[in-house]
């Protein structure tokens, strides 16, 4: 299924994330403070993505955790 929204972008097949990968190898999405509280660093277009590249150049300086972008293209709707 590719649903694309009324702006004519984003797919409901597909999601971009930045995930974290700690020294155990267990991973999780990557999340910050913004003017709307705790954001996970997700989108449904890859334009979009571009917005926290800084924040996670930033995240990944600090903490010395691998941080990669992944696009997900296997989609499941469970629930309508």
């Amino acid at each position: 299924m590719e649903i694309i929204d009324l702006d004519g972008h984003g797919k409901q097949s597909e999601m971009y994330a930045y995930i974290c990968v700690d020294e155990s190898g267990k991973s999780g999405i990557c999340a910050g403070f913004t003017q709307m509280g705790l954001t996970p660093f997700t989108s449904m277009t890859r334009k979009d993505m571009k917005k926290w590249e800084s924040t996670v150049k930033e995240m990944r300086r600090e903490t010395g955790k691998e941080i990669h972008l992944v696009r997900y293209t296997a989609a499941e709707i469970i629930e309508d």
